[in-house]
């Protein structure tokens, strides 16, 4: 039994500790109220389980939406949730003319 539950719980811990973009909104509200606004994509994660390769792909594919490429612009510690506790900012740049 002990180990079910030592297993559960890891389960748990390795769940939360995935990274994800910050987008909250308020019910009936049309800004977020998270920290992710225009031009910015807010991704908080956990720096011993996330690579700076996979923060840059999910900010990709959440600036792609717009056609815009993502370029990381600050770091900011604690504040996000327990098991996830830093923020990567990135900004949704203009695309390059040729």
């Amino acid at each position: 039994m002990k180990c079910f539950f030592s297993f559960i719980f890891i389960c748990l811990y390795l769940s939360a500790c995935s990274a994800y973009v910050d987008s909250r909104r308020e019910a009936g509200l049309a800004y977020p109220v998270g920290q992710s606004h225009p031009p910015l994509v807010a991704i908080c994660y956990n720096g011993l389980m996330t690579t700076d390769f996979e923060l840059q792909q999910m900010a990709n594919s959440a600036c792609l939406a717009k056609n815009k490429p993502a370029k990381r612009v600050e770091t900011r510690y604690f504040n996000c949730a327990l098991f996830t506790p830093n923020t990567a900012v990135f900004e949704c740049q203009e695309p390059v003319k040729p």
